[in-house]
């Protein structure tokens, strides 16, 4: 078995088509037929949205992750597109780096 590829979308500067980057190429190689998983970093959650989850969950969300509350398995959901996982954003993300 091959070693996975990971593929960061990253920058400071707002409106650059971060999400829209990430959400097309994720779908596109699912639909291709590779098995991915999305992580939404970002406390608004547009990943997340964009991918059909509520960025509203109150418990299996990165947020509840990282702080220990969940474990990977709860936390990873499977979009409507066969092959695309996601772990979804919540508002509370934004308060982690507080805590």
């Amino acid at each position: 078995m091959s070693s996975p590829t990971i593929l960061a979308i990253i920058n400071q500067k707002g409106g650059v088509g971060k999400t829209t980057t990430v959400i097309n190429l994720a779908a596109s190689l699912s639909i291709m037929g590779q098995n991915n998983l999305v992580i939404d970093l970002d406390p608004q959650g547009n990943a997340t949205t964009g991918l059909g989850k509520s960025n509203q969950e109150e418990k299996n969300n990165i947020y509840n992750l990282l702080i220990g509350k969940t474990t990977l398995e709860e936390t990873i959901q499977e979009s409507n597109i066969g092959g695309l996982d996601l772990i979804c954003s919540n508002l509370d993300l934004s308060g982690l780096e507080v805590e």
